[in-house]
């Protein structure tokens, strides 16, 4: 999580170690996920505020490290994907309500 203190806004930073991306089709998915990202402007689906895919990261132990990150709006209460792994069944209203935030995302 980072803060813009001149904006007073707060952001989430997805960051993955080039040494993690060890194959030209992971490479692919993030930059696919991007792409799709960066093109839905949607209420219910998180904007993406900046990309670097050739970004350096320094560790508390001084060592710099190669990154590729996303920053994008910060989502309080976590993804729903996370949230639905912790929560138990959902009543018909509950499951028609986030349904329809899905479909209009969509």
């Amino acid at each position: 999580m980072a803060i813009d203190l001149e904006n007073n806004k707060t952001f989430a930073i997805k960051i993955m170690r080039e040494s993690q991306i060890n194959s030209n089709h992971k490479m692919e998915n993030f930059i696919k996920e991007i792409q799709l990202l960066s093109e839905i402007h949607h209420h219910h689906v998180i904007d993406i505020a900046h990309v670097n895919l050739n970004g350096l990261y320094t560790k508390y132990d001084g060592r710099v490290i190669k990154v590729v990150y996303y920053v994008m709006k910060y989502a309080e209460y976590g993804e729903l994907y996370n949230f639905l792994e912790h929560t138990p069944h959902f009543s018909e209203n509950i499951s028609r309500y986030y349904f329809h935030q899905l479909i209009e995302g969509f």
